[in-house]
């Protein structure tokens, strides 16, 4: 997770580079951080800041 929030501050947030990273609906993302189970998966919006 905190891979994922370093890479989002840096580089935004759009994370192609993370497995099956999507778009779910306007301004918002996800992103696998482990697969198997159980899964773990974050999901995170963009707001004005």
């Amino acid at each position: 997770m905190a891979l994922l929030v370093t890479e989002i501050e840096i580089a935004g947030p759009t994370r192609g580079n993370w497995p099956n990273y999507g778009k779910l609906v306007r301004l918002t993302h996800h992103g696998h951080l482990k697969k198997g189970n159980p899964t773990y998966v974050a999901v995170w919006q963009e707001v004005d800041g």
